[in-house]
């Protein structure tokens, strides 16, 4: 590789980034939130914080397998 090419490759691709960081932030923003703050019992905690980032749906798919450590 010439390093003319080199170099008009690594203007192609900072430009790219560039433009990719111009985005206005609520095109990158998702409309469910990634955290949820809960205060209630361990069990209706977890139920509430699953459901309000958007359900169990959004996690696990149709035919995977979950395991649910527990902490200790």
């Amino acid at each position: 590789m010439l390093r003319r090419d080199f170099l008009k490759m690594q203007g192609a691709l900072f430009c790219s980034a560039a433009a990719g960081l111009a985005l206005p932030v609520p095109l990158l923003a998702s409309a469910t939130p990634d955290i949820a703050v809960v205060k209630e019992s361990p069990a209706a905690a977890t139920r509430a914080a699953v459901g309000l980032l958007g359900g169990m749906a959004r996690f696990v798919k149709p035919g995977q397998k979950v395991v649910i450590k527990s902490p200790t």
